[in-house]
């Protein structure tokens, strides 16, 4: 019997080295899923608690509106504009109760009012920010309920589950409010309301704004505040450009919001709309804003024509949430 042998030749050095780079790209690849896992996690995650903490605002909204609006309204006499939406103060062009515009909008804002430290300054927005000449600011105000810091991060702040520190003790050095156990509370909110017709006194557009870890603003400084910058507004477009200032940079970033808050006698604009930033682009003393979406033609205005404008800008702002209208019906639904 006669055998026979087959030679077969071995692998090469040169395949061996392509196999490792084919397998190397693999490993590069399935590694770099991780950290994009990851990022998505933590985006799916500050969704749900922007949601969770919109949809709070929005009950909690819903309860004032009825308490201090619409209960007193239905009194005899009936308490006439609790909230001053007609009119929020001095240098203010008060809006008739029977003009079909829109009302001045009002920023209800109980915790960041609790947190500063001369509260009498805070009825308008930016009202320690002097980097630019704006004369009619956006009102901000309260609400009876909320009188103290503890009762505004209670009544805006969505609570978490108890932080824990190394040792196990409940944390309170992280705490929203000192010596207290820390609840997280990095998610809080203010409400934006206006009527679209200062007519109809019971119904009111409601616009939710939902904070990431906002700043401190206890010192009354301008550090961590909002920020307030003049600008030329064309309706309908989708850019807008501020002038900034080096060393003082406005905080935001790609996918951040600003808000038209636009407050003028001549033209009689009363803005309170909201854009997501889509870019920015630094042109040295001045950045133009590329917007998600055109800029709105103010509400009762017959043409589109520039205005001059208002642009605030909120450190910490995460989310904004357009919410159904505040309206009598939600009195009667909650009526026994």
């Amino acid at each position: 019997m006669t055998t026979s042998r087959i030679n077969r030749a071995g692998t090469s050095l040169t395949e061996v080295l392509i196999a490792l780079f084919v397998m190397a790209l693999g490993m590069i690849s399935l590694l770099s899923l991780f950290p994009y896992g990851a990022s998505n996690m933590r985006q799916a995650m500050r969704d749900n608690r922007c949601a969770q903490t919109a949809t709070q605002a929005d009950v909690m909204m819903r309860l004032w509106w009825q308490s201090y609006v619409i209960e007193p309204g239905l009194q005899t006499p009936p308490v006439v504009d609790p909230w001053k939406l007609d009119s929020p103060g001095p240098g203010y062009t008060a809006v008739a109760t029977t003009d079909s515009g829109p009302s001045f909008p009002l920023v209800v804002d109980p915790l960041g009012f609790q947190m500063r430290a001369s509260k009498t300054t805070q009825t308008r927005l930016a009202a320690d920010w002097t980097s630019s000449n704006v004369a009619l600011r956006m009102p901000r105000g309260n609400v009876a309920a909320v009188t103290s810091l503890v009762q505004g991060f209670t009544a805006c702040s969505l609570k978490d589950d108890v932080v824990f520190s190394e040792t196990g003790d409940a944390d309170t050095s992280g705490s929203f409010l000192p010596g207290k156990i820390s609840r997280g509370g990095i998610y809080n909110w203010f409400a934006v309301v206006q009527r679209p017709n200062n007519n109809l006194r019971n119904t009111a557009n409601l616009t939710i704004g939902v904070f990431n870890d906002r700043p401190a603003q206890a010192g009354g400084a301008s550090v961590g505040a909002e920020q307030v910058y003049s600008a030329t507004i064309t309706p309908n477009s989708s850019q807008v450009t501020i002038a900034v200032v080096a060393g003082n940079l406005p905080p935001l970033s790609k996918g951040g919001w600003i808000m038209d808050g636009t407050i003028s006698t001549s033209p009689a604009i009363r803005n309170a709309n909201f854009y997501r930033v889509q870019s920015i682009s630094d042109n040295g003393g001045t950045w133009m804003l590329d917007l998600q979406t055109p800029i709105k033609r103010p509400l009762g205005a017959t043409s589109s024509a520039g205005y001059a404008g208002q642009i605030y800008i909120f450190s910490g702002l995460a989310e904004v949430f357009e919410r159904p209208q505040l309206s009598a019906a939600d009195h009667q639904q909650q009526t026994p």
